[in-house]
């Protein structure tokens, strides 16, 4: 007989715990409240018609800041040296004081990784159909 309980990722409140099976954190409805309100606040400084709030559970309420296209995201972290911001975009990250920092840094590297390809393939030749 299976007695494995199946676990969800949909989470269920009751009182104060606003928590998913799968996470199991004994997370709490004002983190999950705090997380949407902090999560509108970072899209609000990046520019709210560009970006959209990301809230997750994961041992904690967690959020970040999607681009419109879902290819960068931005995160917000703390600690005893204050606040970050790290940004992945095309598979590479960067860190900034501010979340518009970590997005200029980013935009910086790709750019000259663009830069540099486009080097390399203005050098290979093209073949005509001819």
């Amino acid at each position: 007989m299976n007695t494995a309980k199946k676990l969800s990722w949909d989470p269920v409140r009751s009182g104060e715990i606003y928590c998913s099976s799968a996470c199991g954190g004994g997370c709490t409805i004002d983190s999950y409240l705090q997380a949407c309100k902090d999560a509108d606040r970072l899209c609000e400084e990046l520019g709210k018609t560009d970006w959209v709030p990301r809230v997750w559970e994961n041992l904690g309420w967690h959020f970040s800041a999607s681009s419109m296209s879902g290819t960068t995201q931005v995160h917000e972290s703390r600690c005893e040296n204050g606040v970050y911001y790290t940004v992945y975009a095309g598979g590479k990250t960067e860190h900034g004081d501010t979340p518009k920092e970590a997005v200029e840094h980013v935009r910086v590297l790709l750019t000259e990784i663009r830069d540099e390809i486009q080097k390399h393939l203005d050098g290979v030749p093209v073949f005509s159909n001819t």
